[in-house]
């Protein structure tokens, strides 16, 4: 880990010359937690803290059934949560039976929420705006070729989310539970969805400080299968990519931190505008036909 990370520059925004556009240092982090109650909730507490100046910290696997979601909402009061239970459509047919699972949530710091808005909220998936950036948060599932119709789903979701703000920068990071650097029938689903919306993998721009994210130390497992992608527009605004591996961290995941200069304009009412309904179709001519 860089022995200071940039800060973000919240509430103070960088006028970039008269360019019409503000630039502003953007942290973001995504975390596997492993479960809220336990494995997670030491190092999230210190993310959550000033030392990193996160604007946004996404998560994956709180496995908190919807009763328990406000132990997120409140778990600190700087930042505000986006995210449902991972268990609603199990709990719906009964008694949980089992350790909890999934469920995936956007953390965003309190002073983004006038220009932060909700897009889509799943089991999985969140996307949120904040001001000129689509930031994405996914938790696919594992790498069984039955899982691949969910992974097939989940991008085709994500990839309508984006060409709805064709004008916006794009960060989606999460726990992909696959090797993004190569190319097989696992990831080639991936690749083609990262071609096909523009964007970039991180680890190609700036190679972190070690090459794995998830390990098991009593098995020996260390691979890397949570990613940070961009778009291209943010590729050379693209400053820190680094696993946070100096951290007290009691998750089989390291926290992925990165860090752009991002377009901070401010969106009025804290909402994203939709792209403009299509032109009404041209009059048809009249049938004289009896």
């Amino acid at each position: 880990m860089a022995n200071s990370l940039s800060p973000l520059a919240l509430p103070v925004i960088i006028d970039c010359g008269g360019c019409g556009n503000s630039i502003a240092k953007f942290n973001l982090v995504s975390y596997n937690l492993g479960g809220l109650d336990g494995q997670g909730r030491v190092l999230l507490s210190e993310l959550c803290s000033e030392k990193f100046k996160l604007g946004v910290i996404l998560l994956q696997e709180h496995w908190l059934s919807p009763d328990r979601l406000t132990l997120l909402q409140n778990f600190d009061p700087s930042f505000s949560s986006f995210g449902i239970s991972g268990m609603e459509e199990k709990l719906s047919m009964g008694i949980l039976k089992g350790r909890p699972f999934g469920g995936a949530a956007i953390l965003v710091h309190n002073s983004l929420l006038a220009s932060t808005a909700s897009l889509l909220i799943t089991e999985r998936v969140n996307i949120i705006s904040v001001c000129n950036t689509i930031v994405i948060n996914a938790y696919f599932p594992s790498k069984e070729v039955s899982n691949r119709p969910i992974t097939l789903s989940l991008l085709r979701e994500i990839g309508l989310v984006i060409e709805m703000f064709p004008g916006y920068d794009v960060l989606m990071g999460g726990d992909f539970n696959m090797d993004l650097r190569e190319k097989s029938p696992l990831t080639n689903p991936v690749h083609d969805f990262i071609k096909k919306c523009n964007l970039k993998i991180c680890y190609d721009l700036i190679k972190p400080n070690c090459d794995y994210t998830f390990f098991r130390d009593a098995l020996g497992q260390k691979t890397m299968i949570d990613f940070f992608l961009c778009s291209d527009s943010l590729k050379s605004r693209l400053v820190e990519h680094e696993m946070l591996d100096k951290l007290l961290n009691y998750s089989d995941h390291l926290p992925l931190f990165v860090s752009v200069n991002a377009v901070m304009n401010p969106v009025p009412s804290g909402r994203v505008s939709p792209p403009p309904p299509p032109p009404p179709p041209p009059p048809q001519p009249k049938n004289n036909q009896t």
